[in-house]
Formats: C-alpha cells, sequence, structure tokens
C-alpha cells in the first residue's frame, strides 16, 4: 500500500540511469559486481536480459519515469 510504501521511503533503492530490468541487471552485475569480478572474455555471455526478468520475478520493481526504484520489502 502507499502507507507501507511512505513508511518504508529510507528503504526503497532508486536506479536512476536504469529505464528497464535490463539496465538494473547490467547495474547489478558491472556496478555492483554481484557475480564478482568477470573476466572479459566471458562478459558477451551473460544474458542481462534473462537476469533482469529473474530480478523482476523476485523482487518488487517500479518502472518511473525517471528511472527505476526497489522496495525492498
Amino acid at each position: 500500500t502507499l502507507e507501507e510504501v511512505v513508511e518504508h521511503k529510507d528503504d526503497i533503492y532508486y536506479y536512476p540511469d536504469c529505464e528497464t530490468m535490463t539496465d538494473v541487471a547490467y547495474y547489478y552485475i558491472d556496478e555492483l559486481q554481484a557475480l564478482g569480478d568477470i573476466p572479459p572474455s566471458l562478459q558477451n555471455y551473460i544474458d542481462y536480459e534473462a537476469y533482469g526478468r529473474d530480478l523482476d520475478m523476485g523482487g518488487c520493481f517500479i518502472e518511473t519515469s525517471r528511472g527505476m526504484c526497489e522496495i525492498p520489502y
């Protein structure tokens, strides 16, 4: 509910440069190094689109006109 969002506003993570879940997947893997340090020779084999779908199914993401938001509860 909106009340829950307001109560947890400090827990919401904002991805300003991400317009899609694929962008969020790139951010998780490349910026946050969710999979550790990936050698350049293996980077082309990562399916960012599929990982983005998995993130979306397992979390609570909201697409806004200014970027993606994640509500971790």
